[in-house]
């Protein structure tokens, strides 16, 4: 156990983690929900789309909490795909400015909490042999 520690054990870095993807996950789930009512089918498919990976990554991060480390690996892949998405919506479909101010909330939102679920803490903690 880590000296910045939470009284359950866990580290505070995997507590952000957990915050930011959470963040991230009701914002993306929002925009998917926005996109659904926009008239043109792209924005609708893309709706849907946003709100598949919201209430994935909001899933993933419950999981990833809970000491799976499977599930830390498959938030961050989820997230960092994510983002890639996100930077492709920007450059090949035309956002409304509000959407595109939610989408640098989620995107800073994800990569933080990538950033932070590979912490040294982080990983010693879903491994606690050392062995990964």
């Amino acid at each position: 156990m880590t000296d910045n520690a939470l009284p359950t054990g866990r580290p505070r870095t995997v507590a952000a983690a957990y915050y930011s993807w959470m963040v991230a996950a009701i914002v993306i789930a929002a925009m998917g929900l926005l996109m659904l009512t926009y008239p043109v089918l792209a924005y609708k498919l893309v709706g849907v789309l946003l709100l598949a990976v919201g209430l994935g990554l909001g899933f993933l991060a419950g999981r990833a909490r809970k000491r799976d480390p499977r599930f830390g690996r498959a938030a961050m892949a989820l997230a960092m795909a994510s983002v890639a998405f996100l930077g492709l919506l920007v450059l090949f479909l035309p956002v409304p400015i509000g959407v595109l101010g939610l989408m640098v909330i989620a995107v800073v939102a994800l990569i933080a909490g990538s950033a932070l679920n590979q912490r040294p803490a982080s990983i010693s903690w879903y491994y606690p042999d050392g062995d990964k």
